[in-house]
């Protein structure tokens, strides 16, 4: 789980998965705190994490500062929730949040079923803390060609396929 008070942070070709906060925030928990907050993921898989209180994947407390959550080419699926808080912006583009419509450039719809990722072997959030699953995509999953190389800056993935 990462957490961000007062700073700016990249994550790029991680998967997050696997955890567990019995408060907010299961992967991530950004609190703004009179400062300003900024989080860039690029090429992320965000999955089964599991919040007691809410944003199984993301949740964000602006309390006066500047809380900016940006997702390209990331994917937000089978956490306890998904993206909750509050933003003072929450920008996405060539991404899928389970449960959310698309709202960025490229983005696919993640009320539609057809768009279920199609991870190999995903654990259920409530199963966290482990490092079980495998979230790799099957070859008829949508995710394969959607996002972008316009923000790809890493040579290969996390499977090292380029």
């Amino acid at each position: 789980m990462a957490f961000n008070n007062d700073i700016v942070s990249r994550y790029e070709g991680c998967l997050i998965s696997g955890n567990r906060a019995f408060g907010l925030g299961g992967a991530y928990y950004g609190n703004s705190n009179i400062k300003d907050v900024r989080s860039l993921h690029v090429n992320n898989t965000i999955a089964s994490n599991y919040s007691s209180s809410g944003g199984g994947a993301f949740h964000g407390l602006d309390f006066g500062g500047d809380l900016k959550l940006r997702l390209i080419n990331t994917v937000v699926w089978g956490n306890s929730s998904q993206v909750e808080g509050d933003y003072t912006s929450f920008d996405r583009s060539y991404s899928l949040i389970q449960d959310s419509l698309p709202s960025g450039p490229g983005d696919l719809d993640g009320t539609d079923p057809a768009n279920d990722p199609r991870f190999l072997n995903p654990q259920p959030s409530v199963a966290s803390p482990t490092c079980d699953g495998n979230y790799k995509v099957d070859d008829c999953s949508p995710l394969i060609d959607a996002g972008s190389v316009d923000s790809v800056l890493l040579l290969s993935d996390l499977c090292d396929s380029n």
